[in-house]
């Protein structure tokens, strides 16, 4: 994943090998991984009211031959 290693050596995600995730800003990696080839096949948002914030979601890429699938996580920690 070439695109993710560049945004680690810019700086602006991270690596987080105990629950082996990356963690940065929620558009940099879902960027990254369509930079990659995965395309978006679902996505979920919670929010606590209609005009705030994401509180939290999921979204699951796939590659195009539908042989791996990467989720992405978000948790607001503010």
């Amino acid at each position: 994943m070439d695109r993710l290693r560049e945004l680690r050596d810019a700086g602006k995600v991270e690596w987080i090998e105990e629950m082996a995730a990356w963690a940065g800003q929620l558009d940099d990696i879902v960027r990254a991984l369509a930079d990659e080839g995965f395309q978006e096949c679902r996505k979920e948002i919670v929010r606590s009211r209609r005009d705030r914030q994401p509180a939290g979601g999921l979204w699951q890429q796939c590659n195009q031959d539908l042989t791996s699938v990467h989720s992405t996580l978000l948790h607001r920690t503010e």
